[in-house]
């Protein structure tokens, strides 16, 4: 099984230098591009978590303890269009060889070059809380989108990113997570996609 790990988000590939030649700066995208897509395929394996677990939070939009939901999902707003993942969605909580991860990802579209896939990847998580998510942050977690609308091949990763995450509810065994998030993700064309509205929740097995 391959994960995105930390040595691969390091500040030093945090930033877009838009001072760059062209040619070096798609290479970067490319890199960033294949970064984007390995989660895809963690979907269909299992992962041997760890006894990592925390106490679960009460959901304050509905009032119900959280995990209580109906369908694993995750959804937003980019730019003020809705996304919503149809495939590959998959969720982990301190994966073994990782710095105390919680991964959230999913796809939307064809599985061809066009797939939008998207990840957040926390590390240094003990417990439910607030996390903000930036380029050039030392803990190494990040977030990135691929081929977020035409023309646009990537957005976040190495060309940079400002999330807040507020992750609600986590375990290991079985595996839950629940968050909520917002922020932008810079794209190769130099533009920032908003993010708004952010929401994720993934059970094993889902819960009925």
């Amino acid at each position: 099984m391959t994960l995105i790990g930390p040595a691969m988000q390091g500040p030093e590939h945090n930033q877009c230098n838009r001072s760059r030649r062209p040619s070096e700066r798609g290479a970067r995208v490319r890199a960033g591009l294949s970064l984007a897509l390995v989660l895809v395929t963690l979907s269909a394996c299992g992962t041997d978590a760890g006894p990592a677990t925390a106490s679960p939070r009460v959901d304050e939009a509905s009032g119900s303890p959280a995990g209580e939901s109906a369908a694993n999902v995750l959804r937003m707003t980019i730019d003020g269009r809705e996304w919503v993942a149809d495939s590959a969605l998959f969720g982990a909580v301190h994966p073994p060889g990782y710095d105390r991860a919680v991964l959230i990802a999913g796809s939307l579209g064809p599985k061809d070059r066009d797939e939008q896939a998207f990840n957040i990847n926390l590390y240094g998580i003990d417990a439910p809380g607030v996390v903000h998510v930036r380029s050039g942050a030392s803990d190494a977690s990040a977030a990135q989108l691929s081929n977020p609308a035409p023309g646009l091949y990537l957005a976040g990763g190495v060309l940079g990113y400002d999330l807040q995450v507020d992750l609600i509810d986590f375990a290991a065994d079985p595996v839950l997570v629940r968050a909520r998030f917002s922020g932008t993700l810079t794209a190769n064309d130099g533009t920032e996609l908003k993010i708004r509205d952010g929401s994720f929740f993934y059970a094993e097995p889902p819960l009925r």
